[in-house]
């Protein structure tokens, strides 16, 4: 079930099927957690929101993110690097799909070979 969550090009195709690309705003993980406050910027645009002010942008911007994975902390381990490699093999023609789906090669992940974890009892 974990494998499949990272299929997005299959999922995508669906998706593309029956809304217009304009209709969709796709980011990753990694260019949020390096730029939140632009992405939740980006984000309000495309739902046509109003960007708060002041305090309410301020605590928005401190909130810690939920479901977080990361080596080293609790119950998560850096992968093997076998189990890194036939991931990525696995990975890479979706990935490949997703990218030229996009137009965008940031979705092959190739910036972001570093930082996947696994933690134990999570399927």
């Amino acid at each position: 079930q974990q494998l499949i969550k990272g299929l997005y090009a299959l999922f995508l195709r669906d998706w593309l099927s029956s809304f217009d690309p304009s209709q969709l705003l796709l980011l990753r993980l990694e260019d949020y957690d390096a730029a939140p406050a632009a992405h939740l910027r980006a984000v309000l645009t495309f739902l046509s929101l109003t960007q708060p002010t002041g305090a309410l942008w301020r605590r928005m911007l401190s909130r810690p993110r939920a479901n977080v994975h990361r080596a080293g902390a609790s119950g998560s381990t850096a992968l093997l690097p076998e189990t890194r490699s036939l991931l990525a093999s696995f990975y890479a023609p979706f990935n490949e799909e997703l990218a030229a789906l996009l137009g965008d090669d940031r979705f092959l992940w190739k910036d972001c070979t570093g930082n996947v974890t696994a933690t134990p009892g999570v399927t």
